[in-house]
């Protein structure tokens, strides 16, 4: 939603963003991923069955976002800006060593009944899973 694929370092019109976004909160389906928790995504929150907070250990995180970077330097995956070294750094120290989980939860702390702060894939499905199986109950 954010990112224009067609060039490199290009984002979309905020206008196009949020027709996009607007688009997709009102099917009946979808996932949104990322950590845009601004005004504009707000009502993704309000329309959300379930909430997740992908937390894992800041470690690990570093792991993935040196892997990621690796992979794209390498053209083994496609990037929406160009990678670099700087990049690579305000990745690590401002983004992931500095995110403002806390900011986070405060944003979405209406939403508690539905929001869950996961360490890993299995707990991710799991709430998932005891999710839907309480709608199948439900309508059952």
């Amino acid at each position: 939603m954010i990112w224009d694929r067609s060039a490199e370092n290009l984002k979309y019109p905020e206008e196009i963003r949020n027709k996009t976004f607007q688009e997709t909160v009102h099917k009946e389906s979808w996932i949104i991923e990322g950590v845009q928790y601004r005004d504009w995504t707000m009502e993704s929150f309000i329309r959300s069955d379930l909430i997740f907070v992908l937390n894992p250990n800041v470690f690990i995180r570093d792991y993935r976002i040196i892997k990621r970077f690796i992979k794209s330097r390498t053209g083994i995956e496609s990037w929406n800006y160009k990678q670099s070294i700087g990049n690579l750094t305000k990745m690590i120290v401002q983004w992931n060593h500095g995110y403002p989980l806390s900011e986070l939860l405060e944003v979405t702390n209406v939403f508690q009944q539905k929001r869950y702060i996961v360490k890993t894939r299995q707990e991710t499905l799991k709430i998932i899973q005891e999710h839907f199986f309480k709608q199948d109950l439900r309508r059952g």
